[in-house]
């Protein structure tokens, strides 16, 4: 997904292509009543953050995953493991190399965003 620049200085949020989300050729919402998305990422795009799970946020941040385990997956094993994002947050990173499906890149995306959430709270 990406953030795009719309004509009058708004933006727009353009997703992956139907056939890699689960959506139909006919576009979100086409008289259907099963959801256009089957992942996390296009659920926050229609239901908004707050309708999701932890998992399925951290999900989000995993991004991808590995052969018959997707990101959600991984999600909820991390998850089961350290009880909450609260529990992931002062962790040593390569404790999360245990976890089969997370790579450095992964790991870096959640610590950031740990931080981000991190400096925010520290602001409000």
């Amino acid at each position: 997904m990406a953030v795009a620049s719309g004509d009058a200085g708004s933006e727009a949020v353009t997703g992956p292509s139907d056939e890699t989300c689960g959506a139909s050729a006919a576009g979100p919402g086409a008289g259907r009543s099963v959801p256009a998305w089957q992942h996390p990422g296009g659920r926050l795009r229609e239901e908004g953050a707050a309708a999701l799970s932890e998992a399925e946020l951290l999900a989000i941040l995993i991004s991808t995953g590995i052969r018959g385990r997707t990101a959600l997956d991984i999600a909820t094993e991390v998850l089961e493991r350290y009880g909450s994002i609260e529990g992931l947050a002062g962790r040593p990173l390569e404790e999360f190399l245990r976890f089969k499906g997370m790579s450095d890149v992964k790991i870096t995306r959640i610590a950031a965003a740990l931080e981000i959430a991190r400096r925010l709270s520290t602001r409000f």
